[in-house]
């Protein structure tokens, strides 16, 4: 199992255009900075766009569960699971997930790729 890879890719996902393919040589200059970005920093900027774009987000109540706070970027990404739950729902994951049953990057982070369900430690370790 790869978790900073995981982690890695929700965070770097969350910053993403909708499109990769048809990026301005702007936004590529942007997603080649986001891409380069330490595991610190992704998490930090990633916890600044969550606060942003759901300005004051009563996050407990999605009732997290412990391992969801494993660390700081493992809880960005659950946060970020939660709230943007179609972007993972489209993309594949790759740290052999399909194994278990995963179809999706949310099945990490949801019970049988549920949104609003269940949460699944997968994506925390």
């Amino acid at each position: 199992m790869f978790p900073g890879k995981i982690i890695a890719g929700v965070l770097l996902l969350f910053f993403m255009t909708p499109s990769v393919f048809a990026m301005s040589k702007e936004e590529k200059k942007e997603f080649d900075r986001i891409a380069n970005l330490s595991m610190p920093q992704l998490t930090a900027e990633a916890a600044k766009a969550l606060e942003n774009k759901y300005p004051g987000e009563e996050w407990s109540a999605y009732n997290f569960p412990q391992f969801v706070y494993t660390n700081d970027s493992t809880e960005i990404a659950y946060k970020i699971a939660a709230k943007e739950p179609v972007l993972l729902s489209n993309i594949f994951c790759y740290c052999f997930c399909e194994r278990m049953g995963h179809e999706s990057l949310l099945s990490c982070f949801f019970k049988e790729g549920k949104a609003g369900g269940e949460f699944d430690p997968h994506g925390s370790r």
